[in-house]
C-alpha cells in the first residue's frame, strides 16, 4: 500500500533494530540516519531510506530522524518490489544509491 505520512520534527521515523517493512521517499523536510548515535548521512527531499530491511527482511540497520517536519511517501514491502520490477531504471537508481552508501560506509573512520 502507498500512502503519505508526516513526521514531527524529532521523530524516529524508523529504528535500528526493528523489522522493516516499508520504504520511504522524502518528500518535504530534512532527517538524518543515526547507527549508535553516529550520524551516517542526511536525507533531503527526493532522498529515501528503508530499502535495506525492506529487500532483505532483516533488521532496521539505522535510524532515521526528522531533523524538521517531514512528509514521507511510504510503500510496503509488495508494493516496492512490485515497482522495482516494473521499473528498471527506479531499481538501477536504488542500486547505484545503495553502492554508494557502502563505500562511504566503509571509507569512513569508525568513532
Amino acid at each position: 500500500m502507498t500512502a503519505v505520512d508526516a513526521f514531527e520534527q524529532g521523530a524516529e521515523v524508523v529504528k535500528e533494530g526493528s523489522k522493516g517493512t516499508t520504504f520511504y521517499v522524502l518528500l518535504d523536510g530534512r532527517a538524518k540516519a543515526v547507527r549508535s548515535g553516529r550520524t551516517l548521512g542526511r536525507f533531503s527531499p527526493g532522498d529515501f531510506f528503508g530499502e535495506i530491511s525492506v529487500l532483505d527482511e532483516g533488521p532496521r540497520t539505522a535510524t532515521v530522524v526528522a531533523e524538521s517536519p517531514i512528509r514521507c511517501l511510504t510503500l510496503a514491502r509488495a508494493d516496492f518490489l512490485e515497482v522495482l520490477e516494473r521499473e528498471g531504471a527506479l531499481a538501477a537508481r536504488i542500486l547505484q544509491e545503495l553502492a554508494a552508501r557502502v563505500r562511504q560506509t566503509e571509507s569512513s573512520p569508525l568513532s
